[in-house]
């Protein structure tokens, strides 16, 4: 619906347009279809993209329609609103700030309204503004709180010639940080309420003067997020911010309504029921009764008297605007003055009636006439939009003008056809009477979608084809199409547009194999029609591809390996702007849901985490892409953890699965892919070998003793340019196929230093070296060396161009060289004298020379080195960024990392996703719970954060003063009612935080190891490195004993953890090889039991009768008797990183980080306690948990949800229910590798395993 300034929904925005200001890189040839956005946002200013985003109706026009729709406002009837005493307090007073008109249906309450808006209108002064909505408006789409505010907000700002600035620059804030949707999708209420009521805030200001009048008709009909609107509009109200703010509210009575307003309550908020003005609500009515009584007279030339009677019924107790305009629509069709009396003697006498007597007609009539009335009503009660009247005859397959006609006037109760030729629902009563009526309309709601949905794919079928608005030639703009053009599109716009919408919405019809075959066969015969025939909207059609395309390469691991993870991981972790999201919400799993405001917004430019399968391996040099982009494969080495001499291997991984396909222990170098060759280079034991990518085996050809430094292949697969390491560091030029080197120079003897990049021309003819000293280009076929430059840098390529530009790079800087000229061409400086530090960062080159990669800090850049702008800034990677390189096209980029490999698209348009919610900027270590299960925390190095774990809210945010390396976080405890958190770093006294306010409490004045608090939260107990056990009394802030030095005393290794028991006055300490139990009481204490372990534990809890003690170590779980000190059950096989945290009450389960657990064979806690001897069980998980891997959220054995990469934890909790005898997880929280903390809520409703089955597709065959 346009504005009053053009069509912010289709950008024509003419007067706020300042030329061509595309922000991005440009639209490529081979640009994937997101940047197709970009393209049609080219020509739009910033401030008319806002303002298009923020658009959704123009009210103004509403109330037109509206108005027309009723016959027009009846002054007579609707002047006496404005006099009585409580609405002249609220217009007129101050600190009257709300007014809120309620009644039933039918009395009058919208054109009351619309008057009540034309007399604020007549009395505005210069500064005053006034904004109005309609909820509903005919329309489904109009019936949100977001949509509200959207409406009110494109009123202020545009309430002249030229939009408010300042504050449609509140809109623009949001939009630029969040993105495009920023105002749409479940996110968008609090997005538009802050934008909202910075708006108000600001008009409100002293120095601007004026009243701000917020009127919104019909709340009732808002069906979504009402009571957050009705909490915004009461707190501004109250707001002494927005003090010059007046809300003007109609609605039905509505107890929700009425309590969240609670008028009279206090000075500023007012209530007029329209039942305490019955005399002046009859004398209104007797008013609109006269002026259609002569209206109707003077038509058919009767008598006024004789007509006002009839209109005013049998019974004049009963009077309703309603029934009578439904009454005078009935009696306007009357083709003689007979007709008109006759209609108005039988008619029904309430509104109900009234729609009945029409059915009833409509059920009589013609079938042909019949079928199409039931055909429209279908299609108005179900549409997404008011459909143009040429729309509803195409859906209806009404094709006579005779027949149309008759259709339209035997449907006017229901709807009317307004000026523009829409459909408009006459009332919200008419569309609930269609929408309840089965036996007049299609059965069921799914059965009405199908209906339009399969006429929508006949209607386009027949009529769209080449050239639909006879543009002529393919270089005519869409902003040049003529009305006249565009109304060759009216009968099939509406088909054009929601086709897919019905067929979504009209459940198992939709998923048959009829309604495939034919979706299929219009996609292939008519796609490109219907995207052509969609010039009004095609930001929409570019919406669902894009995300489409976004949904398929984000979820193709899984999808291809997990076929049914398509509705369930994909569903549940596709972001909150993802419009395959919006469209499948209904096939969203719905025993799991993540935590509120902890989805994405928008897709990952991550599409790929390729993880090395065993611990502590790291990418140490850049990834190798095959020539397209098929295979990527990346050099990997492992520190072993000084357990023996490092180790290195050379993996390949698929990139459109994700799979690894094959590793090469042994390797330690991987050269890269031959073009054209179907080879990978791998350097094994010193010499070249050449795997068979086809094959899946090593090829014939080796060539000995080479381990280059550095090498290249040329473009066309022949030639190998290679650095020997030894003896001389000269460049080789290889046939590599044959094994015979062909030409070798440079080397200790020329000019050059030891060389470190190389790169060869497009056409072969020269090579590019860069050494400590400087660059060089030499001739491949010579080896002579033609050009020289002292510039020392980092990596080294060729620009195509056709001066065979080179192209260098270091942290800092990229630059363009003639080198025939010795001549700069080009330079991007991205930092200023970047430090020593910096200068080592990695950095990489797209083959073309066209895009420059650099990695500052924790995020990576890509820029684009012809425009010389920052392309991306890609934040979510972890601190070490080792390697960088880009893919043959330059659309993607391969970020090695302790993670492994990260594979980033760098083709689409501008994308800045550093500003994503990343909760923690470093790894998040730490996940744990209060015991009560109130509190959670998440801890990494330079901040803790404490979550409410009931909503998932953030309650404060702990920052510690000095921010530690990441290696020397040790600790964190947190007190049984979670009120205060204890932080332990290495060399560094143990700080003591309240958890609710987020302020720091004390300092206990000595280092330690480790710490835990006892379960009444008034002691903590604190281990030093030499195994100094010591008791600090948390409320009085001292130790418990004065000689800190002779406190328990014990052992000689690294300690692992420490505990109190819950009964009695007892800590258990874990060292190397031992568990340790102290008895303390008062200043005394004791060594009461000693267990032997077979390593450090690394975890310890007691049951809650102190009877029982369990251990992590290393892979195994152990349970003790605490009397005797023995050992009585053990599991092995568990993930070295398990820690336990309880007991169910029968002491038969237990509650790790990665779930609940249980013996296989369940013995009773007797049967425990009684048993002496060591047994090893296999345990069974139980409930929702988290497998091994950390890849896959569990249901007992089975995995049900598989964990994107960025959602997979460092560190997680698992929560219960509320305690009882069986355990049950609740909640799973996630410390996520991204720095993101997730909560996934659980149901207790077991998924459905036969839908979400997490064996691979091949062992479900």
């Amino acid at each position: 619906m346009a504005g009053p300034y053009g069509n912010p929904a289709t950008g024509s925005l003419e007067s706020y347009a300042t030329g061509n200001s595309v922000t991005g890189s440009g639209l490529q040839i081979n640009a994937p279809i997101g940047e197709l956005r970009q393209y049609i946002n080219a020509t739009e200013s910033k401030e008319a993209q806002w303002l298009r985003q923020l658009f959704v109706t123009d009210p103004r026009h509403d109330k037109q329609h509206l108005e027309e729709a009723k016959g027009g406002i009846v002054l007579a009837a609707c002047d006496w609103i404005v006099r009585p005493p409580t609405f002249q307090t609220w217009r007129d007073d101050t600190d009257a700030r709300l007014l809120w008109i309620n009644g039933g249906p039918g009395t009058g309450k919208t054109m009351l309204f619309c008057y009540i808006v034309d007399h604020l209108a007549k009395k505005l002064g210069n500064e005053d503004r006034l904004a109005y909505f309609f909820c509903g408006a005919g329309s489904p789409e109009a019936s949100t709180a977001s949509v509200v505010l959207r409406a009110l907000a494109y009123m202020l700002i545009t309430r002249s010639k030229t939009p408010d600035r300042k504050l449609l620059e509140f809109v623009g804030e949001e939009c630029d940080t969040t993105g495009d949707k920023a105002l749409e999708g479940p996110g968008s209420w609090y997005r538009l309420e802050k934008i909202f009521r910075r708006i108000l805030e600001d008009a409100s200001q002293p120095e601007k003067g004026g009243t701000i009048y917020l009127c919104v008709d019909a709340l009732n009909d808002c069906t979504e997020n009402l009571h957050s609107l009705l909490k915004f509009i009461v707190g501004a109200a109250n707001s002494k911010d927005m003090c010059r703010v007046k809300w003007l509210l109609t609605s039905h009575r509505a107890s929700d309504i009425s309590r969240a307003l609670n008028v009279g309550a206090t000075a500023t908020r007012h209530g007029m029921d329209l039942d305490d003005y019955p005399q002046e609500r009859f004398r209104a009515w007797n008013a609109y009764v006269d002026f259609w009584a002569k209206t109707l007279a003077d038509m058919q030339r009767l008598n006024v008297e004789a007509v006002r009677k009839r209109l005013r019924g049998k019974d004049r107790n009963v009077y309703s605007f309603q029934y009578t305009s439904l009454l005078v629509a009935k009696a306007q069709r009357a083709t003689s003055p007979n007709d008109l009396v006759e209609i108005l003697d039988k008619a029904e006498r309430d509104v109900t009636g009234l729609y009945k007597q029409a059915a009833e007609r409509i059920r009589h009539l013609d079938d042909k006439i019949q079928r199409g009335c039931l055909d429209a009503l279908t299609a108005v009660a179900t549409a997404y939009r008011p459909l143009h009247s040429s729309e509803l005859c195409a859906l209806s397959e009404i094709h006579s003008e005779v027949t149309k006609e008759s259709m339209i006037r035997e449907c006017e109760p229901f709807f009317v056809i307004n000026k523009k030729k829409d459909a408009q629902i006459t009332s919200q009563s008419a569309r609930d009477f269609l929408r309840t009526q089965e036996t007049l309309l299609v059965s069921s709601l799914e059965s009405r979608h199908h209906q339009l949905f399969s006429r929508s794919l006949k209607i386009m079928t027949r009529v769209l084809r080449h050239d639909m608005c006879r543009l002529g030639h393919p270089g005519h703009p869409t902003a040049d199409v003529t009305p006249e053009q565009r109304e060759r599109l009216a009968g099939v716009g509406y088909a054009c547009e929601y086709w897919i919408d019905h067929l979504l919405a009209s459940g198992d019809r939709g998923l048959s194999p009829k309604n495939a075959e034919a979706v299929h066969k219009f996609l292939r015969e008519k796609f490109l029609n219907w995207v052509e025939a969609k010039i009004s909207n095609t930001e929409r059609v570019v919406e669902i591809a894009t995300d489409a395309l976004s949904f398929i390469e984000f979820n193709a691991p899984s999808i291809m390996a997990y076929p049914l993870q398509v509705y369930a991981s994909a569903l549940v972790f596709a972001p909150t702007q993802s419009k395959m999201g919006e469209l499948f919400t209904h096939q969203k799993p719905s025993w799991v849901t993540v935590g509120s405001g902890m989805e994405r917004s928008r897709w990952s430019p991550w599409i790929r985490t390729l993880t090395p399968q065993a611990r502590n391996v790291v990418v140490t040099k850049p990834a190798a892409f095959s020539p397209d982009g098929t295979w990527v494969t990346a050099l990997l080495r492992s520190d072993n953890q000084g357990q023996g001499d490092p180790s290195s291997e050379v993996a390949v991984w698929d990139l459109r699965t994700g799979i690894r396909l094959w590793t090469f222990p042994g390797a330690t170098d991987c050269v890269g892919f031959p073009p054209w060759s179907g080879r990978l280079a791998v350097i094994m034991g010193g010499d070249m070998r050449f795997w068979d990518l086809m094959q899946g085996c090593w090829d014939d050809n080796t060539i000995k003793n080479l381990s280059p430094v550095c090498a290249a292949f040329s473009a066309d697969g022949i030639w190998l340019a290679a650095v020997a390491d030894k003896p001389n560091d000269e460049v080789q030029i290889w046939d590599w196929e044959r094994g015979d080197c062909v030409l070798k120079f440079g080397g200790t003897g020329s000019s050059s230093g030891a060389i470190h990049s190389i790169a060869f021309s497009f056409d072969g003819l020269w090579i590019a070296t860069a050494d400590s000293k400087g660059m060089s280009v030499w001739s491949h076929e010579s080896g002579n060396c033609l050009w020289r430059n002292d510039t020392v840098t980092t990596t080294i390529a060729f620009s195509p161009s056709p001066k065979d530009l080179v192209v260098s790079a270091k942290y800092g800087m990229l630059t363009a060289w003639d080198w025939r000229t010795n001549q700069e061409v080009r330079k991007l400086v991205v930092k200023e004298n970047p430090s020593l530090t910096e200068n080592r960062n990695p950095v990489a080159i797209s083959a073309d020379g066209s895009r420059f990669a650099v990695a500052p800090a924790s995020t990576v850049e890509v820029w684009n080195a012809i425009t010389r702008r920052r392309h991306q800034t890609l934040g979510g990677h972890e601190k070490y960024v080792g390697s960088l390189a880009f893919s043959p096209d330059g659309d993607q980029l391969a970020v090695g990392g302790a993670r492994g490999l990260k594979i980033c698209l760098t083709g689409s348009a501008e994308v800045n996703n550093s500003q994503e919610q990343r909760d923690h900027k470093g790894k998040i270590k730490i996940i744990k719970f209060s015991d009560d299960r109130r509190k959670i925390v998440s801890v990494s190095v330079d901040v803790v954060l404490v979550w409410d774990a009931m909503n998932g809210r953030r309650i404060s945010r702990i920052e510690p003063t000095v921010v530690p390396e990441d290696d020397n976080l040790l600790d964190a405890a947190l007190s049984g009612d979670g009120s205060c958190l204890i932080l332990i770093h290495r060399d560094l006294d143990p700080t003591v935080w309240d958890t609710e306010s987020g302020h720091y409490s004390h300092t206990i004045p000595h280092p330690s190891a480790l710490a835990c608090v006892s379960s009444d939260s008034t002691r903590a107990a604190l281990v030093s490195f030499s195994h100094t056990v010591n008791i600090w009394d948390l409320k009085d802030g001292r130790f418990d004993r004065d000689d800190i030095a002779n406190s328990y005393t014990e052992g000689t290794g690294d300690v692992g953890y420490v505990v109190f028991s819950p009964v009695a006055h007892q800590i258990a300490v874990s060292g190397d090889g031992e568990i340790t139990l102290w008895e303390c009481l008062g200043r005394r204490q004791k060594k009461r039991q000693t267990m032997v372990n077979s390593g450090k534990a690394t975890s310890l809890c007691f049951s809650s009768d102190g009877q029982l003690l369990l251990s992590s170590c290393e892979e195994e779980i152990r349970l003790w008797k605490v009397a005797s000190g023995h050992c009585v059950q053990v599991v092995k096989g568990v993930n070295p990183s398990i820690g336990v945290v309880g007991f169910d009450a029968l002491k038969t389960q237990i509650l790790t980080n990665f779930g609940i657990m249980a013996f296989g064979k369940q013995p009773s806690s007797l049967e425990l306690l009684r048993n002496d001897t060591a047994t090893e069980k296999k345990w069974q998980r139980l409930g929702f948990g988290i497998d091994q891997d950390k890849s896959w959220v569990t249901w007992g054995s089975d995995r049900v949800l598989w964990l994107p990469p960025e959602y997979r934890p460092e560190g997680m909790a698992v929560l219960p229910t509320e305690p009882s005898k069986k355990l049950q997880a609740s909640l799973i929280v996630l410390g996520c590798h991204s720095g993101r903390v997730v909560f996934l809520r659980f149901s207790g409703q077991k998924p459905p395993l036969e839908l979400v089955s997490g064996k691979p597709i091949h062992e479900t065959r």
